[in-house]
């Protein structure tokens, strides 16, 4: 899989490593063929398919960089993941194994079910069947 910085392999990012971003300023990653310099790959782990493998260079690495590297995540912090998408799940998974609490959003009872099912939060929280009138919004 090729990483999402190619020129950011370790240290601070900076506006040039930045610019490298697959897509971001140039060329990305839809097509059937793409060429990458050796040091932008990473190995996939063979029980992961294709699919899965492809969310690792963008959505692990954003919520990995924001919890562990930047947040300082560890055992008994609680995090507030918004929405059910990439980054929220994996900021689930590692949040849950750092032993931090995790409360998390949807709009929808059935993502947020779900969700709870696959990647179990410490509380799942479907936002419209738990508004609450005088709150800004209605319930539905």
């Amino acid at each position: 899989a090729g990483i999402f910085m190619p020129e950011w392999l370790c240290g601070e990012v900076n506006e040039a490593k930045a610019r490298s971003s697959l897509g971001g300023g140039g060329t990305g990653m839809l097509a059937e063929y793409v060429v990458l310099d050796e040091d932008s790959l990473v190995h996939v782990p063979e029980h992961l398919t294709d699919l899965e493998a492809a969310t690792l260079p963008c959505a692990a690495v954003t919520s990995w960089h924001a919890l562990i590297m930047e947040g300082n995540l560890k055992a008994g912090d609680c995090v507030l993941v918004m929405g059910t998408g990439g980054v929220s799940l994996f900021a689930v998974q590692f949040a849950r194994v750092t032993g931090a609490r995790v409360i998390a959003t949807s709009s929808s009872d059935a993502v947020a079910d779900t969700t709870a099912s696959r990647s179990p939060p410490s509380r799942p929280l479907a936002y419209r069947r738990n508004a609450r009138p005088g709150n800004g919004r209605q319930p539905t």
